[in-house]
């Protein structure tokens, strides 16, 4: 990630090499995605280029992403032996009773992608995914608790608050409508971050800017995407009004086990990089004496 200020606001004035006196200063403050609270804390600059893979060869800038919200359910059974299955409830079964719910929930917000200008074209933006599962205790009793992870994602605009009460809601009204789950009692648990969406409006000097130094590396316009997903520019963005351009090499196979990026769109985009941040900040011989 690099955080710019143009040379008027750089915190070393008159010194040369302010560029990588502003880059070293925002790379050196302590930074925790569950800590979004330090980036408010931190004059962090007009704008940040975050050079995230995005799977499309460096041609495009992500101008929009979603909100998202992880959580964990906790599903309880009523243990039995094998050869009584009716005596009792399967946890984890209950659990893919509870997940099947979700999976409805998902369904319905991803109905509302016609209201989100670009998210129309996203097969799935909603994109819930099952992440983690554990359960049962040993192969000789029907299983007595079951859990897992995992994450759903809304739009930009959305108040996060307002998804989680609508899962919230879902995970409640499950006994009602499947008599097994009035025993499994569903408790949900809110973890890691829940992120409002974001969208960058056109126009912005700091877009044109990596345009220019897009088109200078590549001979290429520089296209605009979405991605359904959580990104770091979400941070800058909601908590300190900040531009934040997230712009990356092709990659493949993304979060999976043979994940990789192309080393050539890698160099293309960190040339392109640094002609920004040259042209936005500004550059100045280093002085020997330094």
């Amino acid at each position: 990630m690099v955080v710019c200020r143009p040379s008027h606001r750089c915190p070393h004035p008159g010194r040369a090499g302010h560029l990588v006196d502003c880059i070293r200063e925002s790379v050196d403050v302590p930074f925790r995605h569950d800590q979004p609270g330090l980036a408010v804390a931190h004059d962090f600059g007009d704008v940040t280029v975050i050079g995230c893979n995005n799977g499309h060869s460096g041609r495009r800038q992500l101008n929009q992403r979603y909100g998202r919200s992880p959580f964990a359910v906790t599903v309880r059974g009523v243990p039995a032996h094998p050869r009584e299955p009716e005596s009792g409830l399967s946890a984890i079964e209950a659990a893919f009773l509870v997940i099947a719910a979700l999976k409805e929930l998902e369904t319905r917000w991803t109905a509302e992608k016609s209201s989100h200008p670009g998210f129309d074209a996203l097969a799935n933006p909603a994109s819930l995914n099952i992440g983690t599962i554990r359960g049962g205790e040993w192969p000789a009793s029907i299983p007595f608790e079951c859990s897992f992870e995992g994450r759903i994602g809304f739009y930009p605009g959305d108040r996060p608050q307002d998804r989680m009460e609508e899962l919230r809601a879902v995970l409640e009204g499950l006994g009602s409508r499947d008599r097994r789950l009035e025993k499994a009692d569903p408790r949900l648990e809110w973890i890691g971050t829940c992120q409002a969406g974001y969208r960058l409006d056109d126009g912005s000097d700091a877009e044109a800017a990596l345009a220019v130094a897009h088109r200078t590396v590549t001979g290429e316009p520089l296209e605009r995407s979405i991605m359904a997903c959580y990104l770091d520019a979400a941070l800058y963005m909601n908590h300190c009004g900040i531009p934040s351009l997230t712009y990356g090499p092709l990659t493949r196979n993304i979060h999976g086990i043979d994940e990789c990026v192309n080393l050539p769109s890698l160099k293309r985009v960190t040339q392109a990089i640094a002609l920004f941040a040259a042209a936005w900040c500004g550059v100045a011989p280093i002085s020997r004496d330094r």
